[in-house]
């Protein structure tokens, strides 16, 4: 069975011990119920046992079956390495239309995403959204032990525009607003990758966007 315990010096509480059922035992070394309060920290520890007993009988698919893509979604969220804001921002968008559904059958939610969010995108929008919706499933299932899940791969040209003669070079820049055109100049002749250039420091300690307009583009100086 399992029991609790306080932990730390916040006096939160942990379940440990094991759970059988026949001749099959998990054992349960330490799980944190993240709560101080008894009455809460037991209702974890029961509940605890009772997925562990619902997984002795039916195997660890049976997690799957009761797991939503919330579940998933909050976990990829939460690992050690977040994904960037622009794919937070993604994964919310994916569960507000298949957070709810079982995470039992992974190619039914992604078709219903697919069909009822993003039909009208670009082939390359949708096979990223594709791509994430896969990883926070499959990051989930890794954690179960169970084998990753494959969503087929969405077809795009991939074709991109890696450089730019220099009057085509000048003529973007000139497009963007003024006091906008400093950044890109420094961004045209330092090369930064977009994520690098966005955590750059602007203006006092930062960069000295006057001094690298003179010195990269002496002819705009003056």
């Amino acid at each position: 069975m399992l029991t609790l315990r306080q932990r730390w010096k916040n006096k939160t509480f942990s379940v440990c011990g094991s759970v059988t059922l026949g001749d099959k035992c998990i054992t349960v070394s330490e799980r944190s119920s993240g709560t101080s309060d008894k009455s809460v920290a037991t209702w974890f520890k029961n509940q605890l046992e009772n997925d562990l007993k619902y997984e002795l009988i039916f195997g660890k698919k049976a997690q799957v079956a009761k797991a939503t893509f919330a579940d998933a979604f909050t976990a990829y969220l939460a690992k050690p390495k977040a994904p960037n804001s622009s794919d937070g921002l993604r994964i919310g968008i994916l569960n507000e239309r298949v957070g709810t559904r079982s995470l039992s059958d992974p190619l039914a939610a992604w078709k219903h995403f697919r069909i009822t969010r993003i039909s009208g995108h670009a082939p390359a929008g949708q096979d990223r959204y594709r791509s994430l919706f896969q990883a926070a499933a499959n990051y989930y299932y890794k954690e179960l032990g169970l084998p990753k899940i494959k969503i087929p791969s969405i077809k795009f040209d991939n074709e991109r525009v890696r450089f730019l003669e220099l009057d085509e070079r000048d003529l973007l820049i000139s497009c963007y607003a003024k006091y906008v055109q400093p950044i890109i100049v420094v961004f045209a002749y330092q090369g930064p990758r977009m994520q690098e250039g966005l955590k750059l420091q602007w203006g006092i300690n930062g960069v000295d966007l006057e001094r690298k307009c003179i010195y990269f583009w002496p002819h705009q100086a003056g």
